[in-house]
């Protein structure tokens, strides 16, 4: 009974707060976004000591889609300028595991920006060959009107 009455009153807060209940059957969401309101109140929630499971609960979300959650913060941090320790002390990580999210994430961008370039070095290769064609079918037709003089 007092689990049911827990249910209710989570269900009505939950619905009443549009944090992302599926209504009767309290799904959890992790796929909808993030609002910058719902990670600013996450990372107070952390920098006050809740812990990940009364996050999870409050807001309605997996355990793993909070983690992940701080651990995109983290980074964020780290390109606003923060130092580590200070991305420490909001995000209640350590500084090895920061280190480890900073190291990720760039080895993550600068693989993208190197698919990037290589991509637009093709282009360019496939750009030249197609210059390299025209000024070939320029000289063919120069050579054949020269011809038919």
């Amino acid at each position: 009974m007092a689990l049911k009455c827990f249910t209710s009153i989570f269900n009505k807060n939950n619905n009443d707060n549009n944090n992302y209940n599926d209504n009767e059957n309290n799904v959890l969401h992790p796929n909808f976004r993030w609002t910058k309101n719902e990670e600013k109140e996450l990372i107070d929630k952390i920098e006050n000591n809740f812990t990940i499971d009364e996050v999870s609960l409050h807001n309605n979300r997996s355990i793993n889609s909070i983690q992940n959650r701080i651990k995109k913060i983290a980074y964020d941090l780290y390109i606003e300028g923060n130092s580590v320790k200070n991305i420490v002390i909001k995000t209640k990580l350590t500084e090895k595991q920061v280190n480890k999210i900073i190291i990720n994430k760039n080895k993550q961008y600068e693989n993208k920006r190197k698919e990037y370039r290589e991509k637009n070095s093709e282009d360019i290769d496939f750009k030249n060959e197609i210059s390299n064609i025209n000024n070939k079918l320029d000289q063919l037709f120069n050579l054949l009107e020269n011809q038919e003089d």
